[in-house]
């Protein structure tokens, strides 16, 4: 499944190449880091966690072993 993982930061427009006026959506995307991979001999499907943002943060901060004492991912931080 081909997409693309990233924040949207506004709208803009752009001029196509006929003169057209077209709106475009503004997405910061990246870094993303795989953070779990989950395979069918351990976990019953195959899978992979990515972390984004604010996710990707706690996650970094939870393995270099911060003694953050939040969960990996708090609610509201989810792809949806």
């Amino acid at each position: 499944m081909p997409g693309i993982l990233g924040r949207k930061v506004g709208m803009t427009s752009v001029f196509g190449q006929d003169g057209q006026n077209l709106a475009v959506t503004v997405i910061e995307a990246g870094p993303c880091v795989v953070t779990q991979v989950k395979t069918k001999e351990s976990d019953g499907y195959k899978a992979v966690q990515i972390a984004f943002g604010l996710g990707l943060l706690q996650y970094l901060l939870f393995k270099k072993g911060h003694g953050l004492s939040l969960v990996l991912f708090v609610k509201g931080n989810h792809i949806g």
